[in-house]
């Protein structure tokens, strides 16, 4: 509930300022109903599925349904549109390591990727066909404010990052590891990296696209001093994957 009052705190308003929606260039890939849809959370090298794989297919088929979400949000200045808009430039910098050669495990980010977006995916689809006793906590105040435009952009980007990053991602880190992992695997910290360096890149398309005040916000860090959104949302991630492994440990040990 600190997050949520710091949200307010910073970003209480009626609506997003000066919304201007506008295409993300879809392109054409395979569909992601079979790929996304029957996704379990072991990479299985021999499976057929791209995602369930690791194939860099995959990436095309997250990128591609990201895609298709966010266009009609954009149309309607729908404060959903900024965080679908964030999750879809942080999936493209996760795709470009692939093709670079960056990563040392490409397969598992790959497949850990779809997994994460599922759990998007889902809880958006939950919310908004009613069924929103499945919808967790974190999404439901997210999602809640962005249908009521409670918040300014900013509000609407640290919820729905509070609520992927902060409440989902340990979850999928304690599924998709097999073991606990002492040490943070360097593609997760890879992605942190690629995250933080696109971030002011990211406010300033967000705020010239739907709302002009985030590119001048400043976030007060817990340990002081004011941190850019990049520094939040690596952080988070950190603590995601250490409360992913406790999660891991955990179970592991019933």
């Amino acid at each position: 509930m600190k997050l949520l009052a710091l949200v307010l705190l910073l970003s209480a308003s009626l609506a997003i300022a000066g919304c201007r929606g506008g295409s993300s260039g879809a392109a054409a890939t395979p569909q992601p109903e079979t790929a996304l849809g029957n996704l379990r959370p072991a990479l299985d090298p021999s499976s057929a599925n791209p995602c369930q794989n690791g194939d860099r297919k995959c990436l095309d088929i997250v990128l591609t349904e990201m895609r298709r979400r966010l266009v009609p949000l954009e149309k309607t200045c729908d404060h959903n549109a900024l965080f679908a808009t964030m999750y879809l430039r942080m999936t493209e910098q996760i795709r470009d390591a692939y093709d670079a050669g960056r990563l040392q495990n490409p397969a598992a980010t790959s497949h850990l990727t779809a997994w994460f977006a599922n759990y998007y995916f889902h809880a958006y689809d939950d919310w908004h066909a009613g069924r929103k006793d499945a919808v967790p906590q974190a999404w439901r105040i997210a999602f809640d404010a962005a249908d009521n435009r409670q918040v300014r952009g900013l509000g609407d980007l640290l919820l729905g990052m509070n609520a992927h990053v902060s409440r989902d991602l340990p979850y999928v880190v304690s599924q998709v590891l097999p073991a606990p992992a002492a040490a943070i695997d360097p593609d997760y910290e890879l992605v942190n990296t690629l995250i933080a360096s696109l971030s002011p890149d990211l406010l300033r398309e967000v705020a010239q696209r739907f709302d002009p005040t985030v590119a001048t916000a400043a976030l007060p860090l817990t340990l002081g001093g004011a941190g850019t959104f990049g520094t939040f949302v690596a952080l988070w991630r950190a603590q995601s994957w250490a409360r992913g492994n406790e999660l891991l440990a955990a179970s592991a040990d019933r």
